[in-house]
């Protein structure tokens, strides 16, 4: 079982490297598959949405993140996909999508407003209503349709993401010191919806984490494998699980909780500056600059505007005094200098 993992194609500017923590997942569960296949076990892998964080502006990238994925994939011998939210808010430019050809899902397709098609030429993930396993049905409740029907005389397994939780879950996460922006609203995901089942795995839900039972249903809270946010990472939750249904013989026999820890925040988050500190880097990278370069042309002009290429506001009073108007800018362009001037004085 694998909740929102959040691949990601764009950088996140507060991280050192969120690659990074991908990777520390992405070789936790290729250990899990080996570790079952050497014990004989046919691997299925279940997603449980948001595989992909949004939409991918760089080509490349997008292909990295896909061929790690498809290492993962390629251990196993089916995956199966919930749809999450990111998949429908984030569909253009959303990887996932080239990755499926078609989709078996009748509440899904039937959906009011989903109009989202698969793009791929081979299907790397199923996504079903459901599915019987030996004794059970495996339910995928995607983000945008109504909950799969369970099945009479079957034991009953629910994928999910949504939100749906308790007061107590809600709770438990912020008596941790999680950051949560999760608040219990009984009529809005009361965990009613749930005891249909005797089993749910719960996705979506990126700080709630636990294993809790209302009435006669077991409800899994996975957390997120992937934490796109900088609030997600703190060192009082590091701790995430990927849970393993075992089957024997055709027959349910029980769920097996694999717990490992997510890289902490000091090795995630790159510290807050303030704005002062901001100015005075830029300042000092400036004058750095303006130390080490070389003229590569004879024309001094030339020179000037290649030392300034990346200072939109420079170039700008640079062009300005060249086109004539010299008693407008000349003055503000000598503060400017006589500012880096002094700002170079001081780093000396």
């Amino acid at each position: 079982m694998i909740s929102d993992l959040h691949l990601c194609g764009q950088i996140k500017t507060n991280r050192y490297d969120y690659d990074a923590e991908i990777i520390v997942v992405a070789k936790q569960l290729l250990f899990l598959i080996s570790h079952y296949i050497e014990r004989d076990y046919s691997v299925n892998l279940i997603f449980l949405g948001d595989i992909f964080d949004k939409s991918y502006r760089k080509p490349e990238k997008a292909g990295v993140d896909i061929s790690l994925l498809d290492l993962i994939l390629s251990r196993a011998n089916t995956s199966y996909a919930v749809i999450g939210n990111h998949e429908i808010n984030y569909y253009v430019n959303n990887p996932f999508w080239t990755m499926i050809s078609s989709i078996s899902s009748e509440r899904l397709s039937n959906s009011e407003n989903f109009t989202l098609q698969p793009l791929g030429y081979l299907n790397k993930f199923k996504v079903l209503d459901s599915l019987e396993v030996g004794d059970c049905v495996f339910h995928f409740n995607h983000f945008s349709c109504v909950d799969s029907i369970p099945v009479f005389g079957k034991k009953n397994i629910a994928f999910y993401h949504k939100s749906i939780y308790s007061k107590e879950v809600a709770d438990n996460c912020k008596s941790n010191g999680i950051t949560t922006n999760f608040s219990y609203i009984k009529s809005v995901s009361s965990v009613s919806a749930l005891e249909r089942y005797d089993m749910c795995f719960m996705g979506h839900l990126h700080t709630l984490s636990g294993v809790w039972r209302s009435k006669n249903t077991l409800i899994y809270y996975l957390s997120s494998l992937g934490r796109p946010h900088k609030d997600e990472v703190t060192d009082l939750f590091l701790e995430r699980c990927i849970p393993s249904i075992i089957f024997k013989n055709d027959a349910y026999s029980g769920v097996e909780l694999h717990k490992f820890n997510l890289p902490s925040r000091d090795e995630s988050i790159i510290p807050e500056i303030s704005e002062e500190e901001i100015s005075k880097y830029k300042i000092a990278k400036a004058v750095k600059e303006v130390k080490d370069y070389l003229g590569s042309s004879d024309d001094p002009i030339q020179n000037i505007r290649a030392l300034f290429v990346s200072d939109s506001e420079s170039l700008r009073l640079i062009d300005s005094f060249l086109e004539g108007n010299h008693s407008k800018y000349l003055n503000e362009f000598s503060d400017r200098l006589v500012s880096i001037r002094k700002r170079r004085e001081e780093f000396q």
